[in-house]
């Protein structure tokens, strides 16, 4: 390593003292060979050792400057130019590489005055005299431009510059016409033109101004003007196809500002113009049928469309425009005799679903004006096809249906109607009357209650309001007390509690606060229940406890998961976890439950493990609702000690192995739909072994208030 290095340094320093004994101009052709072979950072190194010797060598400095330029060191190559012009201000290769430069760097301004200090001393030169034309086209003097290219002209006669010098103006009359400039732009080529007679770039040019000229007319809405200018250009050129179109648009534009203006004379002589020459022009035969309306009524305006399908059969555009035309004069039978096929042509074209649907339920009103029932009741029928969600076809259907005495047919359709709308008043009352004449009076008070959210002014229905306000209430406030009695001395006990309920979408979310007092003493308890519902089919519950107190568990936790089977039966998997005086008891279960009419019972087993050996409770529970399913009275029978048995639960682990029978009955009331009573009272009889029976007697009541 250390033997490579010296090598390195010796070579180095060899090379140090070749560039020292070396002079000026053999460093400068050093410098240039390197430069040839693109080893830039070589020829500047030589250049500067050569101006190290030479400071003034103008050749030096254009050379470096070259290389500073070349490995973008713009400011560094401007610095060795000008140097050299300070000292040579008429070094021609120097100005052109600052015009050069400056030009790439986007410094027009000062491209341009080293352009001129150039043809101030090389006047008429080409090569100086193209660049200072391109600077001057760059920064849009389209005049400057010109008339260096005529200087250019001047010097160069031949026929390959004559086109070149087209090209050069042509570029600056589209300089002008970007600027919409269109009369500078004429001037410029009218000048080019007397130099160069009947060029034929020059020629198409002064064509493209006039085009241009009647585009800008016709983008200032001066569509006359703009119409004439296209007009003679289209007959110098028939075949133009770009000129016939624009003619086309700019006439019936100016018809369009006729119409606007309500010139309807003059608008129709403008399409007229553009039939005369184009018999068949689909959008002159629109402007036709439009002017046509407004100047003769639906049957001229018709007649006009007939006009247009006879070249264009298939025009759906001018066949829906024609049935509409005819709806619009109230012929509706021959409307939909025509928008009928179209429709049927364009299945997925909602538009004209929408017509035919309007035109229909218009031809069955007139029907119905008429007395033509029958008739009113099939053009309905037929809105229902092209709008089944038209909810005025339902309204009118269902009247029809009404003034025929059909209330099956009325409660069919109101009730399509309503799913559509629920809250629609006329088929709310058709519906009620017509259940009323069939005898549902259930659905009928339903029908009813819906009835009275559309119009809650309504004195008659106050009756029927109070059911549908509870099912929007969303809280609830409960004061429930169970209150135990016991044959054997024991002293009464009772558990007094106050929860708040929430009702949300997917569940309700309640808690609970309970104060016990037994013989053993007395103490509080925090519950927390949640029922959610995951589908339509199922739901969870989840119940949460915690007490310090010795009358109630510390810990308790529970959880079911309900299905909903199909013909009203419902299952249940759950757990049950409780935590009394240091033990843990779990417990699973399965319930099954099952509607019949208004009467609804469930089976439930709990199985719970003390140790090595399993108990089982089982509670049979039966409910008949009555008042539209929200009142019931309760029956439940019950053998083993559950962890759900609220007046026994704190010593379940006591009482497993006691042989534990029940019967509770109970009633709950609704009042007024917001107010809940319930009312249960229970027996109970436990048989201990060796000791004497004990019955217990439970009475438990509840208020519930929703707001």
């Amino acid at each position: 390593m250390l033997v490579m290095l010296c090598v390195m340094a010796a070579t180095s320093l060899a090379a140090q003292n070749v560039q020292t004994t070396l002079s000026s101009d053999e460093l400068l052709k050093l410098a240039l060979q390197e430069t040839r072979q693109q080893h830039y950072s070589k020829a500047i190194d030589y250049c500067r050792e050569g101006m190290r010797k030479a400071p003034a060598d103008n050749d030096i400095h254009t050379l470096l400057g070259r290389l500073y330029f070349i490995t973008h060191k713009v400011d560094d190559a401007r610095q060795e130019w000008t140097g050299v012009l300070r000292r040579q201000p008429k070094n021609k290769e120097v100005l052109q590489y600052l015009v050069n430069m400056e030009a790439s760097a986007g410094n027009y301004e000062q491209a341009l005055q080293y352009a001129n200090t150039a043809l101030g001393y090389y006047a008429g030169d080409t090569v100086l005299l193209l660049k200072k034309l391109g600077l001057l086209e760059q920064q849009g003097h389209y005049n400057g431009a010109a008339t260096m290219a005529d200087e250019l002209l001047s010097r160069k006669r031949d026929q390959a510059f004559a086109n070149e010098y087209a090209a050069i103006y042509i570029a600056a009359v589209n300089g002008y016409l970007r600027n919409n400039n269109t009369t500078a732009a004429e001037q410029l080529l009218n000048r080019a033109l007397g130099k160069l007679p009947g060029n034929e770039m020059l020629l198409n040019g002064l064509q493209n101004i006039q085009f241009k000229k009647a585009a800008l007319l016709e983008q200032g809405g001066d569509y006359k003007a703009a119409a004439d200018i296209t007009e003679n250009l289209l007959q110098a050129h028939p075949a133009g196809t770009g000129y016939r179109q624009a003619y086309i648009d700019q006439a019936l534009a100016a018809a369009r500002t006729a119409l606007k203006q309500n010139s309807l004379s003059e608008a129709r002589l403008y399409v007229s113009k553009v039939l005369t020459a184009y018999p068949g022009q689909h959008d002159a035969l629109l402007y036709a049928i439009t002017i046509a309306y407004l100047k003769d009524g639906y049957a001229a305006a018709i007649a006009g469309c007939d006009s247009l399908l006879h070249y264009y059969p298939a025009d759906s555009l001018v066949l829906a425009k024609k049935a509409g035309m005819l709806a619009e004069d109230k012929r509706y039978a021959a409307a939909v005799a025509v928008s009928g096929p179209l429709q049927q042509r364009y299945p997925a074209d909602g538009r004209l679903a929408a017509m035919c649907a309007e035109q229909w339920l218009a031809l069955g009103r007139q029907w119905q004006e008429k007395g033509a029932t029958d008739s009113a009741t099939m053009a309905f029928k037929q809105v229902l096809i092209y709008a089944p969600d038209d909810t005025i076809a339902f309204t009118r259907l269902v009247s029809s249906f009404a003034m025929q005495y059909k209330p099956d047919s009325v409660l069919v359709y109101a009730g399509r109607g309503l799913q559509l709308q629920p809250g629609n008043i006329a088929l709310l009352r058709e519906k009620a009357v017509a259940l009323e004449a069939k005898g549902r009076y259930t659905e009928a008070v339903a029908a009813i209650e819906a009835w009275k959210l559309q119009e809650p002014g309504n004195k008659r229905l106050d009756d029927y309001l109070l059911y549908m306000k509870n099912r929007t209430y969303r809280n609830q406030l409960g004061v429930l007390h169970l209150q135990s009695f016991y044959d054997n001395g024991t002293r009464t006990a009772l558990i007094s509690s106050l929860q708040y309920l929430r009702r949300f979408n997917k569940g309700i979310v309640l808690g609970r606060v309970n104060y016990g007092d037994r013989q053993s003493g007395n103490g509080v308890q925090l519950e927390a229940e949640m029922y959610y519902n995951h589908t339509k089919q199922d739901y969870s519950w989840l119940w949460l406890g915690w007490s310090n107190s010795l009358v109630f568990p510390k810990y308790r936790a529970s959880y079911s998961f309900f299905h909903n089977f199909p013909k009203g039966w419902e299952g249940e998997l759950g757990f049950r976890y409780l935590r009394a005086d240091t033990i843990n008891t779990y417990t699973p279960l399965l319930s099954v439950a099952k509607y019949i009419g208004s009467y609804w019972v469930n089976a439930r087993g709990y199985f719970t493990k003390d140790t090595d050996k399993w108990y089982q409770a089982y509670t049979l529970t039966n409910r008949w609702y009555v008042n539209e399913q929200r009142d019931f009275l309760a029956l439940i029978l019950s053998t083993g000690v559950s962890p759900d048995d609220r007046s026994r639960s704190f010593q379940l682990n006591n009482l497993l192995g006691v042989t534990t029978n029940s019967v509770a009955v109970g009633y709950q009331k609704y009042f007024r739909y917001n107010t809940i009573l319930s009312l249960y009272a229970a027996w109970l009889h436990q048989s201990l072994s060796g000791r004497a029976d004990i019955n217990q007697y439970d009475i438990y009541l509840s208020f519930y208030k929703n707001f």
